[in-house]
């Protein structure tokens, strides 16, 4: 009955953490888009809303992959 319990505990930390993790990358996205809309304004420059996505899609998941690969020290 306990590993019934204890499994179960552990399929519901694996969902909030789950959920905690794709609201996180959704405000770093909404983040990084802000910032690169900023940034093309600040050179002059007008990005087309597409590119801007891409840009920030890419930097979004390049964060977030190297802070799950990060090596502990």
């Amino acid at each position: 009955m306990s590993s019934i319990t204890s499994g179960l505990k552990a399929l519901v930390v694996a969902l909030v953490a789950s959920i905690m993790l794709i609201l996180l990358g959704i405000v770093y996205f909404t983040l990084m888009l802000f910032v690169i809309k900023i940034s093309t304004e600040l050179i002059g420059y007008t990005l087309d809303g597409n590119w801007a996505t891409i840009a920030a899609g890419l930097i979004t998941l390049g964060v977030l992959i190297g802070s799950a690969l990060e090596r502990r020290v």
